[in-house]
């Protein structure tokens, strides 16, 4: 997904945000916190990394939705929230009173851990408007004040131990959209088909790929190492300086973090395998030349 910066404060975030008011507070009853929460995981997976929330939705409710969904996430994404209502609990009447600042900042606590060591970033010092505004932190606007929340490591990973959830992530056989390989690390026609992308704090992902008669990787490493497992056809791989090998289906190869290789399809079949890598930094791999048919035909 194409990337966006936000003014000038240079936060990365997806071109494309995620406005959650109507998962907890809208004209009709609620919906299913479980399902909501199950969406805005959803959301991530497919790159969205700004998501939008308020405390008068609800009120706080909606914080807390989205503080507990994001949670696994809370080094990769983005909260925009308004707050400085003076709500009334029952009713969500809003005033004017800048005092319930409080009463978000607890409820994005509560939603991204249950027992927080937050730092001061975001408790004594919240409420020093002037001071806040001066950094270009809080933006005061007549009776609202909008900030954003920095769900980074420098300002929540650190601060609150991570949160687990107990539920089964299903991604059914053809739910998730395949793509072709890049002529800029592929030689020939190649197609990945993704099956799990590194949710931290894990940093494993895998992928199917399929490399068409001829088709192949450009030289590269990983930080990390790769496991590759056949799954269809035969399949070429070669380390820098050493032969060309043929592995078939059922074996499983261990690539060593760095060491420069290829792998791809023989001259004459299609070949299938599944790549298991780690990311360093968010990247997995450091691409390097072209194999030249000359290398690919020894």
């Amino acid at each position: 997904m194409q990337k966006s910066k936000l003014g000038k404060s240079n936060l990365e975030v997806s071109a494309l945000g995620l406005g959650c008011m109507g998962m907890s507070a809208n004209y009709d009853p609620p919906a299913d916190k479980r399902k909501m929460i199950g969406l805005i995981r959803a959301a991530v997976d497919r790159g969205v990394t700004f998501f939008d929330t308020a405390e008068v939705y609800g009120p706080f409710v909606n914080e807390e939705l989205v503080g507990e969904a994001l949670a696994p996430f809370r080094g990769q994404v983005v909260i925009a929230t308004k707050f400085g209502f003076d709500l009334d609990p029952e009713t969500a009447q809003a005033g004017g009173r800048s005092e319930q600042l409080a009463g978000t900042y607890q409820s994005c606590r509560r939603g991204f851990a249950q027992a927080p060591q937050g730092r001061r970033c975001l408790s004594s010092s919240f409420f020093r408007r002037r001071k806040r505004m001066r950094k270009g932190i809080i933006f005061w606007k007549g009776l609202v004040v909008s900030f954003l929340v920095l769900c980074t490591s420098y300002l929540w990973a650190s601060d609150f131990p991570a949160t687990s959830t107990s539920d089964l992530k299903i991604a059914r056989n053809g739910s998730q959209p395949s793509s072709k390989g890049s002529a800029e690390y592929f030689v020939g026609t190649v197609r990945i088909d993704p099956l799990f992308q590194a949710i931290a704090p894990s940093r494993t992902s895998g992928a199917s790929v399929t490399f068409e008669p001829g088709a192949r990787t450009a030289w590269h490493s990983h930080p990390f190492g790769q496991v590759l497992i056949v799954t269809a056809g035969t399949s070429l791989i070669q380390r820098w300086g050493g032969p060309i090998e043929e592995i078939r289906p059922g074996d499983v190869v261990r690539i060593p973090p760095g060491l420069k290789h290829w792998h791809g399809a023989t001259a004459t079949a299609a070949m299938t395998h599944i790549s298991i890598v780690e990311q360093l930094d968010g990247k997995s791999a450091d691409w390097m030349e072209k194999v030249s048919d000359e290398q690919y035909r020894r």
